[in-house]
């Protein structure tokens, strides 16, 4: 793909804003995330699709329009920490947000009880994340 090319993949959002309003997504292809979110009446709809008329919109960019992370391939990466209590394993993947640099770009979740996951958006054709390269990514794992 091009610098500054990004494929997007077009989607009907199954919630429902009334009878007659369709809320549509488009999401970047490689890194999964989110762009823009749009609502349209079912005429404003059908005249998008079909081309007989260009209108207005209600939409949204969403909170991952940010470009640094489109166009990045996705990997998942999780730790659970079993040996150490929950509150310890929540401290230390708070921890670890703030430890990552903007060059892995990387966003982390801590779930109930203690598995940390990270996504790491990288650029396509880069080798991915693996326990190896992660170790030297992250802060020190917590010992109690």
């Amino acid at each position: 793909m091009e610098p500054g090319k990004f494929s997007f993949r077009i989607s009907r959002v199954t919630r429902s804003h009334g009878p007659d309003v369709y809320q549509v997504r488009v999401t970047d292809e490689v890194s999964r995330l989110p762009v823009v979110e749009l609502s349209l009446t079912a005429e404003q709809f059908a005249e998008a699709v079909t081309g007989l008329n260009a209108s207005d919109a209600d939409g949204e960019i969403l909170a991952h329009a940010d470009r640094a992370l489109l166009g990045r391939q996705m990997d998942h990466y999780s730790l659970v920490l079993s040996s150490v209590s929950e509150e310890s394993a929540m401290e230390w993947g708070e921890k670890a947000r703030e430890y990552l640099s903007a060059d892995t770009v990387a966003v982390t979740r801590v779930q109930r009880g203690k598995q940390v996951t990270f996504r790491w958006y990288r650029p396509v054709g880069s080798p991915p994340i693996d326990h190896a390269m992660a170790a030297t990514l992250l802060p020190p794992l917590p010992t109690s």
